[in-house]
């Protein structure tokens, strides 16, 4: 989406571009609203991308951020890029972990879960009504979990061995991280899990 836009006068001169009079950044007109990307387009890492609040700007409120993202809820995510300057209402942040939760808690109240993820991902999910388990669980919730171990490797390959279902939300191996690091995803542990169980069957959020 940013490919499309043109640089704002600031963004030229941070780059060292040779004309400071380019135009502020502006979309075409035969677009009614911005699906924008999260990491790499308006993140990276802890930091805003050069041009991001421009790029809202652009869109005059017509815009909805969405990403992989399975760590956050969206009133998290709104919090802290208001502290890094940027306006994005919790309503207009579409999280994969969070419709993970959204999903399962409608097509499935009150189903057992073991979840590998965040603390605030299980709030939430605790909170919509899905009954969090480490025993008997009828479906097994796979995110972005930043203390994923050996055990759990072990105790998700096991439910699975004795008829749990796989949900993950998503499967991306990495995203980008600041100065060109990568950041491994909940891809990463999936392989994982998978190298205990080859024949194994996920839904990908």
């Amino acid at each position: 989406m940013p490919g499309a836009c043109r640089n704002s006068p600031g963004a030229a001169k941070e780059n060292g571009l040779d004309d400071p009079t380019e135009p502020a950044l502006t979309l075409p007109a035969v677009i009614d609203a911005c699906a924008i990307d999260l990491d790499g387009t308006l993140t990276v890492g802890q930091g805003l991308t050069l041009g991001a609040k421009e790029l809202l700007t652009a869109t005059q409120g017509a815009f909805a951020v969405l990403s992989n993202n399975s760590s956050h809820t969206p009133a998290e995510l709104s919090a802290e890029l208001a502290a890094l300057g940027l306006s994005v209402p919790a309503k207009r942040i579409v999280l994969a972990g969070a419709q993970t939760v959204r999903l399962l808690s409608t097509q499935q109240p009150g189903v057992r879960v073991m979840l590998f993820g965040s603390p605030a991902l299980e709030r939430l999910a605790s909170e919509a009504g899905l009954v969090l388990t480490q025993e008997r669980a009828h479906i097994i919730v796979l995110a972005r979990d930043e203390r994923f171990s050996y055990e759990d490797i072990a105790r998700a390959a096991n439910a699975l061995r004795r008829g749990a279902r796989l949900v993950v939300t998503n499967a991306d191996l990495t995203h980008p991280g600041p100065d060109g690091t990568v950041v491994p995803e909940t891809g990463a542990l999936l392989a994982a899990v998978r190298a205990c169980a080859p024949d194994l069957a996920c839904r990908v959020i």
